[in-house]
């Protein structure tokens, strides 16, 4: 299949998108000028930002906790990667084909990811439980 047949449809696609959403929010500023217009007059002083959504990342304060947390949980993967990875190589020893290489990749790949996953989930659950109590 020639590149060419997808990029061509997909750049033009992407700009006729960009031109229609640049009317939409050019429609949407002026709107939103129309509605300061008319709260300037009833108020002298408007707060902004209670006009636009803010927008959230969900990191909050916490943010030094849940990286530290998946930092530790990935180190504890690479660790049992090294530890399956010995114990395994232990046990494969009279096999010809088998790599050690891809072996400790594999172990400490998955390892990395599973306590990974695991350092991020229980601070979440942690700092959600205090949240529920306050």
């Amino acid at each position: 299949m020639d590149l060419d047949s997808v990029l061509v449809p997909a750049v033009v696609f992407y700009f006729i998108f960009k031109i229609f959403e640049l009317y939409v929010r050019r429609g949407e500023r002026l709107r939103l000028i129309e509605k300061l217009d008319s709260l300037s007059s009833v108020e002298g002083k408007v707060d902004l930002r209670m006009l636009t959504p803010t927008p959230s990342l969900g990191i909050g304060r916490n943010v030094g906790i849940k990286i530290a947390s998946l930092l530790i949980g990935m180190g504890l993967g690479a660790l049992l990667g090294m530890v399956m990875t010995f114990f395994f190589v232990r046990a494969m020893e009279g096999y010809v084909d088998w790599s050690l290489y891809r072996t400790y990749e594999m172990f400490s790949g998955m390892g990395m990811l599973i306590f990974g996953g695991l350092g991020l989930l229980i601070p979440s659950i942690i700092l959600r439980d205090e949240k529920k109590e306050q």
